[in-house]
């Protein structure tokens, strides 16, 4: 398990997460790299996000949900549920 962002950290992966979902989804992927530059770590915590965000809960929500341990299933198993 990755250790948890320091709070620069979260604040530049939420400011580049907001401006990447503003974004019509096929300018995310190029915005984020643009932005990111050559740091892979912070390119991959924006598009967990940005995977998240597309997956129908909002980001707060999960974010809130799995700090007090729930599990979130990905769309695939939700899949299998129906």
């Amino acid at each position: 398990m990755r250790n948890p962002l320091s709070r620069a950290r979260w604040s530049e992966v939420e400011n580049l997460f907001v401006g990447a979902a503003e974004l019509p989804p096929e300018q995310r992927q190029g915005f984020v790299q643009s932005q990111c530059g050559l740091d892979k770590e912070l390119q991959e915590e924006v598009f967990a996000l940005l995977r998240y965000d597309t997956g129908g809960l909002e980001i707060q929500q999960t974010i809130a949900l799995q700090t007090f341990g729930i599990r979130i299933p990905n769309s695939a198993s939700l899949l299998l549920l129906l």
